[in-house]
């Protein structure tokens, strides 16, 4: 008898994935993976029971076709390696993943027991994981997910991680979404390097390993904590982020090198280091009193830049000769204090732009050591920056109108001048401080 091909087709789209569950016993799993066949399709394996740690390592050895791996009613027992160690381990804790664990493994799913405190180095690397959640997780192993091409979406918030390993997200391309702990107080280097973050909130962040976010297409915005002590090439061509989230307490070497870089650029570090802000699209440079040392390549080969605004500076800060190379000064305004033409005329580098002592109409910024809030304007925006997370922003006309408000969970904020209003009153807060001033457009 023939079957007609259209019911052939019905039964095959309503198969379910296959799905498998085993309970074990702890050092039980290595047999049952010695017996299993390699899926035909896509394949849930569910394990319940306790494992200890030969049954982890052993998942090393999953058949393909495994995609989805449930561990979430599986008890971790720690306890040591067996007769080796485990890359150089010998011993474990009760709900550690070990190291390597899932490396290069097809699995898209896997969903973590709630008592999973610690994953060892590259457990997920390389692997085609998608998304994961781990709620208690307190450490986490270097290169954890390097490389999971595949990975879109991690949530760490409830975790109580302290430290962002070295490479930690480095090579996930796809990567949209990541919420961290905010309890996160440094970060390793290149932990985001050549990934597709967009945004990443760490606002207790104080320190940040070399090149953490370099090669990053896509990011957009980063909240650190207050001067957060930064390695350098930090967003080396990052191409799509524009500005710096934090009072840094140093610009570091290649800070934005390539990278997009802000239309108005606002430095206020005593140290600019080499290359920091080369090959930028600033058109504008904003240079405070803080500023006393600008090192090689800090501004160079900026072909948008047409004003340096340092006339807030008594004193020149030590330039080395190369920190503008490339660009063509003479055509670059330089503002200067009224009165002071002739020193900075006679300095070897700064004498070599177009200087005027007339009032820029670029940039104006108020800065308070004790408050640590900057309100200023630049290209017709109002900007404000603190060291603390800006809760509120309200923007008033002389007599008393609200004209405009914004708000966030943000270090920087940016807002269009109101317009046919000038002078404005604005008030922020932020953290426990309060600060309100009158700006003159």
């Amino acid at each position: 008898m023939k079957i007609p091909l259209i019911s052939i087709f019905a039964i095959l789209t309503v198969l379910p994935c296959m799905a498998r569950e085993i309970t074990l016993t702890p050092g039980s799993l290595g047999r049952e993976i010695v017996s299993m066949q390699p899926a035909s399709g896509d394949e849930v394996l569910s394990l319940k029971g306790t494992a200890n740690v030969a049954d982890l390592t052993a998942l090393r050895n999953l058949p393909s076709g495994i995609t989805t791996l449930d561990m979430s009613d599986l008890a971790l027992k720690g306890g040591p390696s067996g007769k080796t160690d485990w890359f150089g381990q010998w011993e474990f804790e009760d709900g550690e993943i070990p190291s390597y664990m899932l490396l290069g493994k097809e699995v898209k799913n896997v969903i973590l027991p709630f008592s999973v405190c610690k994953i060892g180095n590259g457990a997920f690397a390389s692997s085609a994981i998608e998304d994961l959640k781990v709620p208690a997780l307190r450490e986490l192993g270097e290169a954890v997910f390097r490389d999971c091409r595949n990975l879109r979406s991690v949530d760490m918030g409830e975790s109580s991680l302290t430290f962002l390993p070295d490479y930690s997200f480095s090579g996930c391309t796809n990567l949209e979404y990541i919420k961290l702990p905010h309890g996160i107080t440094s970060v390793g280097g290149h932990a985001f390097e050549n990934s597709g973050v967009v945004n990443v909130s760490l606002p207790g962040c104080q320190k940040l390993g070399e090149y953490a976010f370099a090669f990053t297409p896509r990011l957009t915005t980063v909240v650190l904590g207050a001067d957060c002590k930064m390695g350098e090439g930090i967003f080396y061509r990052a191409d799509s982020f524009q500005d710096s989230p934090v009072n840094m307490e140093n610009t570091p070497d290649l800070y934005m090198y390539s990278s997009a870089g802000s239309k108005t650029l606002y430095v206020n570090t005593p140290q600019v280091g080499e290359g920091a802000y080369a090959h930028t699209n600033a058109e504008v440079i904003g240079i405070t009193p803080n500023v006393k040392y600008i090192g090689n390549y800090s501004f160079s080969d900026m072909p948008e830049l047409k004003k340096v605004d340092i006339s807030g500076c008594d004193d020149i800060p030590e330039t080395e000769s190369n920190a503008f190379k490339g660009d063509i000064t003479s055509d670059i305004i330089l503002y200067v204090a009224n009165g002071s033409r002739a020193v900075w005329e006679a300095h070897p580098v700064w004498g070599q732009f177009n200087i005027s002592e007339e009032p820029s109409g670029v940039i104006s910024i108020e800065m308070s050591d004790d408050e640590d809030i900057a309100v200023g304007l630049a290209d017709n925006m109002i900007v404000i920056r603190s060291g603390n997370v800006i809760s509120g922003v309200w923007i008033y006309s002389l007599d008393g109108r609200l004209l405009k408000s914004a708000g966030g969970d943000a270090y920087v904020i940016s807002i269009p001048c109101p317009d046919g209003e000038n002078p404005i009153i604005v008030k922020v807060e932020a953290g426990n401080v309060t600060k309100i001033v009158k700006l003159i457009k």
